[in-house]
């Protein structure tokens, strides 16, 4: 998604070593600082900025528990040294359509990622300590008390006006703003991936996807009786637009879907260069590019990345997005924007699949936007993230055995993990299974069953004794395999 900056109040409001924290935050992710560059001192700062040195302690104190920083006697503070553990290598294949292997097998990953026992590793799934509870709480007790009536109703097929009037106030960057009638929101955003699915192909068709993907987008393609074309990706960089055109030379191709912007499972971001490239590339193939951006918001430092859709003139971009990873999935509100070539067919089928969406939810949601809820909440998970994020890596590094890869997400939370040679990462997600331990078997993310030697690992979760422990554990037992 693409939502409204904190207002200046808002900012105004957290304490003062918050907000230094969050300037170095943004200095170290942005370069301003480089890896292992000692920082400022606490006396050069107090002059140069003006603040007490109780507030930079504090906010060096801050900076320590995010991972970002260390303290070494008698000497300052330091950024991190950088994890030395080098990223996986990008596979090469050929993109040929292939039917998808990994159906029951990815319907128990999903339901173990579930299981509030376990270690959660596995779902990209925020904590319930990082949802702003009391805050919906209080926009639910609101829409109850005035707008109950119309939150128990129908309401239109397209979606509650007032919530796809907020959407059409967002600053999308977009060469002309979006109006209202340009969204159709849906149950989550696999619905607006889905329905769109189901509006551009048919039974048999073949539909791109990246290599590893996203499982979710793996069950659709199988339910709807379609075939996946596998292009393989920069961990990185994510997907190449030479590769995507060799893969559109097969007319059986029908679409793309992709999520561009700190990708699941890699967590890799395609270069503003490439996402030109890519929709000058569509758009002269004519085939339709299904872009899922609901990590767009989660960056952990610098400015947001242009969606595809902000780059489209044709119409050939279908943009999805969802509240799910900032707000809560519990609340199943996502939208979509096909344009105009799309939409009405798209609306049809919302119409013959569900009529319409939970009004009151919407409601809720239109309230959290209204009061500015949804741009904090954004801005302090972009803190806690970006702190899990570079905890888990380094937990990774310490405890796994030599030869271990991983990508090196710059926002989202999802940890794309390579085990050595010899490791199995379905053998090894049995085994954490029975240790109480979710993660996710790097098979499938693939429609034909590759990246067993890989795992995916969520920091979603609050950093803890409970998550290092089980990193620990999860490092003995893939050594135990390769020795």
């Amino acid at each position: 998604m693409k939502m409204n900056q904190s207002t200046d109040a808002q900012i105004k409001r957290r304490p003062s070593y918050l907000q230094l924290a969050d300037q170095i935050q943004q200095g170290i992710y942005s370069g301003t600082y480089k890896p292992g560059e000692k920082l400022p001192s606490i006396r050069v700062l107090q002059r140069r900025l003006n603040k007490s040195v109780t507030t930079i302690t504090s906010a060096f104190a801050e900076l320590e528990r995010r991972g970002l920083v260390e303290s070494r006697p008698r000497s300052g503070y330091f950024t991190c040294a950088p994890v030395s553990v080098d990223h996986p290598e990008p596979e090469v294949f050929d993109p040929e359509p292939c039917r998808i292997l990994q159906g029951a097998m990815t319907r128990a990953v999903e339901a173990a990622s579930l299981t509030e026992a376990l270690v959660p590793l596995g779902g990209a799934i925020l904590d319930e300590k990082l949802l702003p509870l009391e805050s919906i709480r209080r926009a639910v007790r609101q829409v109850a008390r005035e707008q109950m009536g119309e939150g128990l109703s129908y309401g239109p097929a397209a979606g509650a006006r007032q919530m796809r009037r907020m959407l059409a106030q967002q600053p999308w960057g977009f060469l002309e703003p979006p109006g209202m009638d340009t969204f159709i929101m849906t149950n989550g955003g696999m619905e607006a991936i889905s329905l769109c699915l189901r509006a551009i192909t048919r039974p048999g068709d073949a539909v791109v996807v990246e290599s590893p993907t996203f499982y979710g987008f793996l069950q659709s393609i199988e339910q709807l009786g379609l075939y996946a074309v596998e292009v393989p990706m920069d961990p990185e960089r994510g997907m190449d637009p030479a590769d995507l055109e060799r893969a559109l030379e097969d007319r059986r191709v029908k679409a793309v879907v992709s999520i561009p912007t700190f990708q699941n499972p890699t967590g890799a971001t395609i270069p503003e260069e490439n996402r030109r490239a890519i929709v000058e590339l569509i758009t002269r193939r004519q085939v339709p590019f299904i872009e899922d951006n609901i990590y767009g918001d989660l960056h952990y430092g610098g400015q947001r990345h242009t969606p595809l859709k902000a780059l489209d003139r044709e119409g050939w971009v279908l943009y999805c997005s969802s509240f799910s990873k900032v707000m809560g999935p519990g609340l199943r509100v996502g939208f979509c924007m096909p344009g105009p070539r799309f939409f009405d067919q798209i609306l049809a089928l919302k119409m013959g699949t569900s009529l319409t969406s939970s009004q009151l939810t919407q409601l809720t949601v239109a309230n959290l936007l209204t009061g500015g809820c949804y741009s904090r909440q954004v801005g302090r998970l972009r803190r806690d993230l970006a702190s899990n994020m570079q905890r888990l890596r380094h937990a990774v590094e310490a405890q796994f055995p030599a030869g271990t890869r991983m990508t090196r997400p710059q926002g989202g939370f999802t940890l794309w993990v390579e085990l050595p040679e010899g490791a199995d990462g379905v053998a090894l997600y049995e085994e954490a299974l029975e240790a109480g331990i979710a993660i996710v078997p790097g098979s499938v993310c693939s429609a034909s069953g590759r990246y067993r030697n890989c795992i995916r690992l969520s920091a979603g979760a609050l950093w803890s004794a409970r998550i290092a422990d089980a990193i620990e554990q999860l490092g003995r037992m893939v050594a135990k395999q390769i020795c």
